[in-house]
């Protein structure tokens, strides 16, 4: 049976300034992929609006926001050991 993966990333989910943060742990560079998942993750909207508003295809915000979600859960793992060590 396959692991289940926790998700970090929801749609709508994150704050403009934890955002911005998390695009400076990518080498994403591309302002209409950075807008499009903007769009998704601060301000709710469905990746295929995003994608329309933005002009980026949808499979490539789904690749980038994988991409993004892997290091959202190095972040999450980091603050879970650094939570551990003051106890």
């Amino acid at each position: 049976m396959k692991k289940r993966e926790i998700k970090y990333l929801h749609r709508g989910g994150e704050t403009q300034a934890r955002f911005n943060l998390f695009i400076k742990f990518t080498k994403m560079d591309s302002d209409d992929m950075i807008g499009a998942l903007e769009d998704h993750l601060v301000k709710g909207f469905k990746i295929s609006e995003a994608a329309v508003i933005n002009g980026v295809p949808v499979s490539n915000i789904t690749r980038s926001l994988k991409a993004l979600e892997k290091k959202v859960k190095i972040h999450e793992d980091l603050k879970e050991l650094e939570l551990k060590s003051f106890k």
